[in-house]
């Protein structure tokens, strides 16, 4: 939940990145946190990214709900909404 608010905050308020850039960013985050604190520190092994439904299926959701938020909250150029 609290994700859900980061993403529609960033959106809301910073227009200098496009949708896809922007989930592109918060799936590299959230990949680079499993690799660093999950993989190396916690299990010391990288078996978890051979799992599907552990890893892979999370971090499609994280970028399918990042990418629909900012499709959904970003303005197209030209509209009112987008400004002069």
């Amino acid at each position: 939940m609290a994700l859900l608010l980061l993403r529609g905050f960033t959106f809301e308020n910073f227009y200098f990145t496009r949708p896809l850039a922007t989930a592109a960013t918060f799936v590299g985050l959230s990949l680079m946190l499993h690799v660093l604190i999950v993989a190396l520190l916690i299990e010391k092994s990288f078996d978890m990214f051979s799992s599907l439904i552990g890893v892979w299926l999370p971090e499609a959701l994280i970028f399918s709900a990042t990418y629909s938020i900012g499709k959904f909250m970003t303005p197209e150029p030209g509209s009112i909404l987008f400004g002069p």
